[in-house]
């Protein structure tokens, strides 16, 4: 078998971030290596230890699609999915 997919979860909510983490656990493809808020994962920046261990960062931007505007996630060098409320 091979290793499940190492998800980092940023989500301002922390109810979100529970969820996504239970929903992502229950499948054998997925394991949660780390789960926090923006302001946390946005204050240690691509820096932070945390998403080394990580290969996908799953980034819920709940109703404000603005959350991302200016960043730049090239240097975390890992893939980004980002989360929206609406398809515009």
């Amino acid at each position: 078998m091979d290793s499940p997919i190492r998800l980092l979860i940023v989500a301002a909510d922390p109810l979100v971030r529970s969820s996504l983490a239970v929903l992502f656990e229950e499948t054998s493809d997925c394991e949660v290596a780390y789960s926090t808020s923006p302001a946390t994962f946005l204050s240690t920046g691509p820096d932070n230890p945390q998403p080394a261990n990580a290969d996908l960062l799953l980034w819920d931007l709940g109703w404000e699609a603005g959350n991302l505007e200016g960043l730049d996630f090239r240097d975390l060098d890992l893939p980004v999915l980002s989360l929206v409320a609406n398809d515009d």
